[in-house]
């Protein structure tokens, strides 16, 4: 799934709501799943973040306006959207489609899993010795991969019409490696990638300054 516009994601997240049945969903409250508990359904919030607890199976996807995902140890879900909050994954847990946050941070703690990719808008992204199948890609946060580390995809840094003068760091350290290519969309945009201890790009790092440590 490819990275959708804010208004795009609010609408989907409307669109879901409306379609009873399929889906668990809340207005202005958080949505909180037991350690241990499985779902078989969708689980939406507007104004309200969702918290999934340890060793959980969720056969739906997760998405939130105005809040934050975060899903427990040794659990499982679909695709994680997030408008206006962060995404956090902790040890042990694999997600079968994409993680999107539009404005606010990604976080995947060690021997994790995401099958699909992972994007942000506004917001860095840190993958601590866990592995994403598909591409990483932000328009404006740092990006981290930490503790082997494994990217089977690419790092995609998007055009951005703002010209900041703060340089974007994409840090690749201690064993992890980016399988595919470093692409900076825009030429005139500071980016710095770091490789330290091991740190590998297999591809190509393009429109990007490389420091080896």
């Amino acid at each position: 799934m490819k990275a959708a516009s804010t208004k795009t994601l609010i609408l989907l997240l409307f669109a879901v709501f409306i379609q009873a049945g399929c889906s668990f969903s809340k207005v202005n409250e958080s949505i909180s799943i037991k350690n241990g508990e499985t779902v078989d359904h969708d689980l939406d919030s507007i104004n309200g973040s969702i918290s999934v607890g340890t060793d959980c199976t969720i056969n739906g996807d997760c998405q939130t306006v105005n809040g934050s995902i975060e899903i427990g140890k040794n659990s499982n879900a679909g695709d994680l959207q997030s408008v206006n909050g962060g995404i956090r994954i902790d040890e042990n847990v694999k997600i079968r489609e994409d993680v999107t946050s539009v404005n606010g941070s990604v976080n995947v703690a060690s021997n994790s899993k995401i099958d699909g990719s992972i994007t942000t808008v506004n917001g860095r992204i840190n993958v601590v010795h866990s592995q994403v199948k598909e591409d990483i890609s932000t328009v404006n946060g740092d990006i981290t991969l930490d503790n082997n580390a494994a990217l089977d995809g690419s790092i995609f840094i998007k055009s951005k019409h703002s010209k900041s003068k703060d340089t974007l760091r994409i840090e690749i350290l201690n064993g992890s490696v980016v399988k595919g290519d470093v692409k900076v969309e825009d030429e005139e945009r500071k980016v710095s990638v770091y490789l330290e201890n091991g740190g590998k790009v297999l591809g190509q790092i393009t429109n990007a300054k490389v420091v080896q440590r």
